[in-house]
């Protein structure tokens, strides 16, 4: 599953992308946050995570940009 952010979302990351990682605002064309959701088995205890990463396009190309 993936959320696609609205205008006010990319515009909000891209301002963070450009203040920690001085990539272009206007380079960051659109951003998605993936819910992701794995089985650990440690010495036969299952037990079910899930955490939400988010991907931008910048350049035309998708980069990995953190956890939200």
């Amino acid at each position: 599953d993936y959320k696609k952010y609205d205008k006010d979302d990319l515009e909000e990351l891209a301002e963070e992308l450009e203040e920690a990682y001085d990539i272009d605002e206007k380079d960051v064309k659109a951003a998605r946050r993936y819910t992701i959701r794995f089985e650990i088995d440690e010495d036969g205890d299952e037990e079910e995570e899930k955490t939400k990463v988010v991907v931008a396009k910048i350049d035309g190309k998708w980069y990995f940009v953190g956890e939200r």
